[in-house]
């Protein structure tokens, strides 16, 4: 529940950094969809596999965790992100798949400025039961900038006005 409240949040965030004047409710209700599936499953599941595997807190299992994470969230878990929202209103394959060629290099870079040094810290000083609500802090606002990179205009993303719905 917590993850479709802060997608859903963050995205309504977005809209209102992009200018919209009324708030896009389906597009609101894809990302508090996708928000479901990262909060009641991957972050959790993830970050357990992450402290089992690697325990404890020494430099080698700190850095190693934070570069795991990185590893499979930020590219799996973020592609997955940005790819449903666009898949859920309607865009084609070939649409998202170029959007998120065209997207992904950016996203992985401030990635790797947000996260590595978040889970270095969270990994080595945060005890692993207030882990959740610390990473949620950071997660609010990195979902808003998922959200305004899901939702870019598509010129950007490479698509043409026309192609952005279109299903090949």
């Amino acid at each position: 529940m917590q993850g479709a409240v802060l997608c859903g949040a963050g995205d309504l965030l977005a809209q209102q950094l992009e200018g919209q004047h009324e708030a896009d409710s389906w597009r609101c209700a894809s990302a508090a969809a996708v928000g479901v599936g990262f909060g009641a499953f991957a972050y959790p599941i993830a970050y357990r596999v992450l402290d089992s595997r690697w325990p404890g807190s020494s430099m080698r299992a700190v850095m190693t965790k934070a570069l795991a994470e990185v590893a499979t969230l930020g590219t799996v878990g973020n592609a997955g992100s940005i790819g449903a929202r666009g898949f859920l209103e309607g865009r084609g394959s070939s649409a998202v798949s170029t959007q998120l060629w065209h997207e992904m290099p950016a996203v992985l870079l401030n990635e790797l400025r947000v996260w590595l040094p978040y889970n270095v810290v969270a990994f080595a000083l945060i005890p692993a039961h207030l882990r959740p609500g610390a990473t949620m802090l950071v997660e609010a606002c990195w979902v808003t900038y998922i959200s305004l990179v899901a939702h870019r205009p598509h010129e950007r993303s490479g698509l043409g006005a026309g192609e952005a719905k279109a299903d090949h």
